[in-house]
């Protein structure tokens, strides 16, 4: 962490344990929110510049050992399929925004902590005001405002998806966050998928390990399968249609943890952008090992 860095969390520690005093005293309560509130413009733009330090140093240490694994010719499957699925161009631009965003606002929620424990989501304490100051310095403002010209008289679709859609030429386009049908359900409110905490109980029961999971779909005996009566084939099909476009989306682009800059590949460590999976010590194959899985890059 940068010396700027620590003497703008130290300052801002100092003026929420002031904000917080009169609470101890009985003199009034002062509310989560109200100490969101009290982040200045300054110390906003503070903790996006040091998530943009982490995440360019992050994606930087990933590509350089990417680079070198493939010069010495001892990448793995793995490594090469990273290799092959690197966003490029306006699609990097684009990630390397939303995960500026991320970074930021979990320096926020971390220097929150500091003065008020508890778990929190900090984007339901920040001020409209301060959301949109995130959103700009971050330059997720600058891919939401972007214009697409279209040739009205052109018959060919196009490779990017814009115009493709004559009433929203954006619709389908690339470099656009997916389409939400349903609520989403994340552990922290914002970014963090279920399962994150293992401890952490849904409707009164922990998640199961979600290689046991697979394992068992997949292990499961033909002779056992019945025939859907309310759907054909075709939503199946649907289904792969839908998983095939969700694969080609932008890979990884880092695999340290932005935070403490921890190697996903060497540790169980919990941290974005990276979710280790377990692997039980009764499991057929990967037997004392784990796996990383990198979910696809996030969007503004």
């Amino acid at each position: 962490m940068s010396k700027d860095t620590q003497a703008m969390k130290l300052h801002l520690v100092a003026l929420l344990a002031f904000l917080v005093a009169p609470k101890a005293l009985g003199t009034g309560h002062l509310s989560l929110r109200a100490l969101a509130k009290s982040l200045g413009t300054s110390t906003l733009l503070q903790s996006v510049e040091e998530a943009k330090r982490l995440v360019d140093y992050s994606y930087g240490r990933t590509q350089a050992r990417l680079r070198e694994k493939l010069r010495r010719q001892n990448a793995s499957p793995a490594d090469i399929l990273v290799s092959f699925k690197q966003p490029v161009g306006k699609t990097r631009a684009a990630v390397q925004a939303a995960d500026y965003m991320h970074v930021a606002l979990a320096l926020l929620k971390e220097t929150l902590q500091s003065a008020v424990p508890g778990d929190f989501n900090v984007t339901d304490l920040l001020t409209p005001a301060q959301m949109l100051t995130i959103y700009k310095a971050t330059g997720c403002s600058h891919h939401d405002r972007q214009t697409t010209q279209c040739d009205d008289k052109s018959p060919y679709r196009t490779i990017t998806g814009e115009c493709n859609n004559k009433r929203i030429q954006t619709l389908g386009a690339s470099n656009r966050p997916y389409a939400r049908w349903l609520l989403q359900e994340y552990e922290d409110g914002v970014s963090l998928p279920r399962g994150w905490t293992g401890t952490k109980r849904y409707n009164g029961f922990l998640l199961p390990n979600v290689r046991q999971v697979s394992n068992a779909i997949v292990r499961f005996p033909n002779e056992k399968l019945t025939d859907d009566k309310s759907r054909s084939v075709m939503f199946m099909q649907w289904g792969q249609f839908i998983d095939h476009d969700m694969d080609f989306g932008p890979g990884v682009t880092a695999t340290l943890t932005f935070m403490k800059g921890v190697d996903c590949d060497r540790s169980c460590a919990k941290a974005p952008p990276c979710f280790p999976i377990v692997v039980l010590r009764d499991a057929r194959t990967f037997e004392g090992h784990k796996r990383v899985w990198i979910w696809s890059r996030m969007a503004c």
